[in-house]
This record gives structure tokens, sequence and C-alpha cells, in this order.
């Protein structure tokens, strides 16, 4: 039998009179794909959270750690499974595309050279008054600490031979060397004064500059 499917008036499909009359055959194949995809909504995992003092604490969906976002933006992203991914961040899918939570509720295309900063550093606070916009150039001058580094500030590094604390900050992919020091302090107090020239508001550290 030639059939006509009720959700396509133009599209005809050929089926077997005995499928038809014991009701094994109901559509073209679009029942199915309804079927499999209310069915893939239901398995959909979703993330615990709770609210407290107007601030969203979601819950990882592979892991025990939470992060932190405004109940605007919860509203908007709760409906994307949340997992934290190997860099820190939270990272979800939307049709098989892997996105970024502080991307996402910005909506912003990581292609476009526009990126989010975490003002502070902590990849799991995701409201919006720990966020900023700027460009890929201002957002670099607010990393962390590299894993090879040693004393525990960023630009600050002993050097065995002198025996002092050597001070460094890095500009547009060059370094600028700060100066050498007896006191571990006097070369962290150099790179912070260093920040607050070249780096300003970019400056992670800019509050411990006194």
């Amino acid at each position: 039998w030639t059939c006509v499917c009720d959700c396509s008036p133009n599209k005809e499909v050929v089926v077997k009179g005995k499928y038809l009359t014991n009701g094994d055959t109901k559509s073209c194949g679009c029942l199915n794909l309804e079927r499999a995809t209310q069915m893939g909504k239901d398995n959909k995992k979703y993330n615990d959270y709770y609210i407290k003092n107007n601030i969203v604490y979601v819950k990882f969906s592979n892991c025990n750690e939470e992060f932190l976002c405004d109940i605007e933006d919860w509203d908007y992203a709760k409906n994307i499974c949340w997992y934290k991914n190997n860099t820190g961040y939270a990272r979800g899918e939307i049709d098989g595309k892997a996105i970024l939570f502080h991307n996402y509720i910005f909506d912003i295309n990581i292609d476009s050279g526009i990126e989010v900063d975490h003002i502070h550093g902590n990849r799991l606070d995701n409201r919006r008054s720990e966020l900023r916009i700027c460009d890929r150039n201002k957002n670099a001058l607010n990393k962390g600490l590299y894993k090879n580094n040693t004393s525990g500030v960023t630009g600050v590094s002993w050097h065995k031979q002198q025996e002092k604390w050597g001070a460094y900050i890095q500009i547009e992919y060059k370094n600028i060397y700060l100066g050498s020091f007896d006191s571990f302090d006097d070369a962290v107090n150099a790179r912070l004064i260093a920040e607050q020239k070249y780096f300003k508001e970019y400056s992670r550290n800019a509050e411990r500059i006194s």
C-alpha cells in the first residue's frame, strides 16, 4: 500500500498490507523518533542544586564539588547537565557540542577573540560579579601559577647561583626582569607593583598591593 503519514502530507511511504492491519506500522518512522527523543529527555541527567542568600550552589554531575552562579543565569542554564572538566571549569553539551558555563551565560563565541575572565581566578565562581568580558590578551594577564613554579608566587623564583630571589613579569609574551632581592617579600612586592603598573585592574593580586 502507498500511504501518507500525518506528519508530512507530501511524503509517501510504501507499506505491506499485513503491517497496516496488525498495527505494526503506524507512521513513516516519525513516531519512533518521537519516542526516542522523549526517552532521551526522560533519561537526561540534571544537576542537584540549592539556593542560599540568592546564590545558586550547583553540584557537578561527575564529582562532589560545587560551582556558584546567579539565580537568573541558573534559570537559563539548568536544563543542561554540567560537569567539572579536567581544567576545573563547569562544562556541558548542547547538540553534542561542548560549552563552558561562563561562556554560555554571556553567549560568547569562543572563536570571536572575546573571552570571559574569572576576576579572582576562581573557576568555580560563575557569578557575574566575579566575571568580566575582555579580549584574549587581557585575559592572559590574569593567569595563575604554572605547574613548574616553586615559589608559590607568579613571577618570583629562587636564583640558586646568586642566592637571591628574582622577580619578572611577562608583557605581550616578553619577559621584563624586575631585579634580584635578598628577601622573598621584596621580590613579591616588586612583582605586585609591576602588576599594578602593567596589568592594572586585570591583576589577580591588585588588592594585595599597598
